[in-house]
């Protein structure tokens, strides 16, 4: 195994889904799912960046958005 020095690691990922879902029946537009594993902590280390993608489908509109948290390694 090589030893590698990356300028920095995903310490976090936290994915949110809104709108009208397809596993759904007649849900309001405000059904908000969300899962997040590891930690989102705000120290000058940490960058988060943040991308988010909206569709529609035969109920509605739905956005999916993504979240990663990157911790500069010294």
């Amino acid at each position: 195994m090589t030893d590698s020095h990356l300028p920095s690691h995903i310490v976090g990922i936290k994915v949110r889904v809104s709108g009208r879902l397809m596993t759904e029946r007649s849900q309001p537009r405000k059904t908000v799912q969300s899962v997040q594993v590891g930690s989102f902590s705000k120290n000058n280390l940490s960058l988060v960046d943040m991308a988010s993608y909206s569709t529609k489908n035969k109920k509605g509109a739905f956005t999916v958005k993504v979240w990663i948290s990157q911790r500069a390694t010294k």
